[in-house]
Parts: C-alpha cells; sequence; structure tokens
C-alpha cells in the first residue's frame, strides 16, 4: 500500500448520515450503532456499495466516538481508549481519544489510528461561559493525545489521526508532532513521514460540519 485516503466527520448525533467516504474515517458526535446499521443498509440496498469490507470501532467508554477502517487496506489488530477529562455536568461530557491499532494488509507495517473530539469554546471570542474550565480541559486532552502520538512512533506505529479538535483556524491542532491538514475545527494529521495532497470539503450530509478528506502517501518503507 502507497496510499490510502482518510477522513473526519462530526454527525452532529443523529442528524447527519454516516458515509464510508475514505478508507479511514473518524466520526465525532457519532452514535456507533447507527453507523453501523448504515453499513448494513449500504450493503443490502447495493452489492458493490463503498460500505463492504468496512469495520466500525467505538468504544462503550466514550459512545460519541467511531473510527471506520477499510479492512482491505488495514486490519484492525487492537483497541484503547484514554480519558483525558471526567467532564462537568450540564457543561462537558467526558472526553477522551480513541486509538485503533492497525496493520496494512499487503506489507504488515504497523499503523495507528487516533481519533478524538475536544471541548469547545476554549478559545476566544468566548461563546460559552466556563471560560477557565474550557481552556484547561482543552489543553489537557490536546497534552494527552500529543503523549500519546509520541509513545505510539516510539512503539514503531506511522500515526494517522483525526476528528473535532474545535481549534481556532490560526491554531494547530497537533502542533510540531503530526503533519496536519484542515483549518477548521476539524482536522486530520499523521507522522511526519506522510504526505498529504488533495485535501477537500465534502458536503455535510445533514450535520452541522462539513466532512473533510485528503489522500495521505505513505513512506516508503510502510509499502
Amino acid at each position: 500500500m502507497r496510499a490510502l485516503t482518510v477522513g473526519a466527520h462530526n454527525l452532529h448525533d443523529e442528524h447527519g448520515l454516516p458515509t464510508f467516504f475514505a478508507d479511514v474515517v473518524f466520526y465525532s458526535e457519532a452514535v456507533p450503532y447507527l453507523i453501523r446499521q448504515r453499513r448494513r443498509e449500504l450493503i443490502r440496498e447495493y452489492r458493490r456499495a463503498r460500505a463492504v469490507g468496512f469495520r466500525v470501532k467505538g468504544t462503550p467508554l466514550n459512545h460519541s466516538l467511531a473510527i471506520a477502517v477499510n479492512t482491505r487496506v488495514l486490519t484492525p489488530v487492537s483497541k484503547e481508549y484514554h480519558r483525558a477529562h471526567r467532564g462537568i455536568k450540564k457543561v462537558t461530557p467526558s472526553r477522551g481519544t480513541l486509538i485503533l491499532k492497525c496493520r496494512t494488509v499487503d506489507t504488515d507495517r504497523k499503523v495507528a489510528l487516533v481519533g478524538e473530539h475536544r471541548i469547545n469554546a476554549a478559545f476566544p471570542p468566548y461563546v460559552r461561559g466556563e471560560q477557565i474550565t474550557r481552556q484547561k480541559f482543552w489543553g489537557e486532552h490536546t497534552e494527552m493525545t500529543l503523549a500519546l502520538v509520541d509513545e505510539l512512533e516510539a512503539e514503531g506505529h506511522f500515526v494517522i489521526a483525526g476528528g473535532d479538535l474545535n481549534t481556532p483556524h490560526d491554531i494547530s491542532g497537533y502542533e510540531s508532532h503530526l503533519l496536519e491538514q484542515g483549518h477548521g475545527l476539524d482536522r486530520l494529521g499523521c507522522s511526519e513521514e506522510g504526505h498529504w495532497s488533495e485535501f477537500a470539503r465534502l458536503n455535510p450530509v445533514g450535520s452541522d460540519h462539513h466532512r473533510i478528506r485528503a489522500t495521505l502517501t505513505l513512506p516508503k518503507e510502510y509499502r
């Protein structure tokens, strides 16, 4: 495998339509069982639909995160969830980072998929209350995710990340740890050896967030 497509979509809970528009899709504000249900519907209706061959991975520790992966490209091996903070009632739910460790189908290389949804309204202009709390939670979540990225790379994984980082357009969501794509709230990232191209904002299909997608070319050692 030399290249694959990567996307992210905030589904706005049950309002957005799950679509399998990339080889890897990071979903936030998701309802995982509805994504799996949609996949089954597509397979029944269209025998050749892209949904065939995909697996959807979530965690009972955070029902709003899910990762869909094309098993013709990547084979899921294990998953883990890291909680960033417990949340506060009527302010924010508990948030964290979902990691899906995979192997490339053709070359058996290690790839780690890192999905997350950080707290909103952590930057000016502040449209919500709880300014200090939101800044603190966003910072803690970001720090944790970047530390996890460093650990995964040290273990030999090529990292592919994405999700709704709730990051202003002029601020990096992955800082210098990953090569970043996107300038809105939703971002994609990969280890520095990779190369992004063909970034696009796509139809939101019912959500209040557009889908984003880009082509990721892996380094030669991942062929």
